[in-house]
């Protein structure tokens, strides 16, 4: 199955255009403020903005970094830069100065889509970052903050209104091993590093996300998260597009309103980190967290939360480790998911494309229940991480033994299953 599915898409644009082949005017893409986008929409306004994107200077191997909140521009800029041949940033939009000077620098990017409303945290920090060469604004009220920024300043909105597509120009993204994004870690265990992920990742981990959560072509997935970072981007849209489902976007996380845009979008799944069910957790109980339709919540949690949230949303949840570098190589198949079969508190078991194992300092398997870092190694080409760009040294050092070595602290139970420490 992966390797059927490798061979159908083999890049993520080539995710885009197949699918916009296979589904046509189906709505893809919802947004909260009312616009649609078809499968069809999309692959055609990402060829005229790439399009766009190449005659104002980008090429293929360039860093276009996105600094914007969730919109359907942030996702048709990641799509067009592929398309472009060029390799897209992610950007955290809660990063200032030094922060947002390392997420550009630290890259070597030369190409900025940003928002209006960031514009501000950009004039802050332009004079140190020495290779942006062009900005795309999204917005309209921006010419007169950038009018003395050396770098060719273009409109977001003009290049799609004045483009014409012109395919012969436009990038198929070289196949499995060729960069699907350019995403800083988060920083946790010492400096972020930029992990450059692939294709073949992408694909592979948003398979994992549909067999995990069950996500069929009549799916509707919620999407809050953020964009820049991996599970928003690969686990939720990326895996929705491949399931020929729905996807539902807003800008941020609204705990006062989750509940109500789960029943008027009617969603059936949701991805979450552990933190999202603690603060859904204290929000006043309503009647709205129970009463909607099956929805499965594609996420981890602790083991008391877990049940908590079960019991009290009405939901299952699946279960799942993973990082950037490796999207998801732990999580349980949907069939034990609506089952109950899935321990709380459980990440799961290795998904068939990778090994897992939990080791001593010197790389030992340690014994059921002895804690241990968790190691990963995949069964097929290009399905973890490249490299930690610019970072050769941090790259081998975690690749030693031929396995990856997360750094994560972890455990394995007498039926396999593991466990986050």
């Amino acid at each position: 199955v992966y390797m059927e599915a490798l061979r159908r898409y083999p890049s993520v644009v080539a995710l885009v255009k197949k699918k916009a082949e296979e589904n046509n005017d189906k709505i893809w893409l919802t947004f909260q403020d009312g616009r649609q986008f078809s499968y069809k929409d999309v692959d055609t306004i990402t060829d005229i903005l790439a399009t766009g994107l190449i005659q104002n200077g980008v090429k293929p191997e360039d860093k276009v970094a996105i600094f914007a909140p969730n919109s359907p521009e942030w996702i048709f800029s990641y799509f067009a830069i592929l398309k472009t041949g060029a390799i897209p940033v992610t950007v955290n939009t809660a990063f200032i100065k030094d922060p947002l000077i390392y997420n550009l620098e630290q890259p070597e990017v030369t190409h900025l889509v940003i928002d209006e409303r960031l514009v501000d945290r950009y004039l802050e920090v332009h004079d140190k970052l020495s290779r942006i060469k062009t900005i795309i604004v999204i917005g309209k009220d921006y010419s007169s903050k950038l009018s003395t920024v050396k770098a060719n300043v273009l409109s977001y909105h003009d290049i799609i209104k004045e483009t014409k597509p012109e395919q012969e120009k436009l990038s198929l993204n070289q196949g499995w091993s060729a960069p699907s994004a350019i995403i800083l870690t988060s920083g946790t265990t010492g400096r972020s590093k930029a992990v450059v992920t692939t294709n073949a990742q992408f694909i592979v981990t948003a398979l994992d996300m549909i067999d995990a959560g069950g996500v069929r072509p009549d799916s509707i997935v919620y999407v809050y998260l953020p964009l820049f970072h991996i599970m928003a981007l690969d686990l939720a849209t990326i895996s929705s597009m491949l399931a020929n489902a729905r996807m539902v976007l807003v800008e941020r996380l609204n705990p006062a309103t989750f509940w109500d845009d789960i029943s008027k979008y009617h969603i059936t799944h949701f991805h979450a980190v552990g933190p999202v069910f603690d603060i859904l957790l204290k929000q006043p109980p309503s009647e709205k967290e129970k009463d909607h339709e099956e929805i499965i919540a594609i996420a981890y949690a602790s083991k008391v939360v877990w049940i908590e949230s079960v019991k009290r949303f009405n939901i299952k949840i699946t279960g799942g480790y993973g990082s950037t570098e490796a999207g998801i190589p732990v999580t349980n198949p949907y069939s034990d998911v609506v089952s109950g079969k899935v321990p709380p508190g459980s990440c799961g078991k290795p998904v068939p494309a990778f090994e897992v194992a939990i080791v001593d300092k010197n790389d030992i398997p340690v014994k059921p229940g002895e804690v241990g870092e968790i190691v990963i190694r995949p069964k097929l080409p290009y399905v973890i991480f490249k490299e930690y760009y610019r970072m050769e040294r941090e790259t081998l050092d975690a690749f030693r033994d031929l396995w990856f070595h997360t750094g994560d602290l972890g455990r394995i139970d007498e039926n396999g299953y593991i466990y986050f420490v």
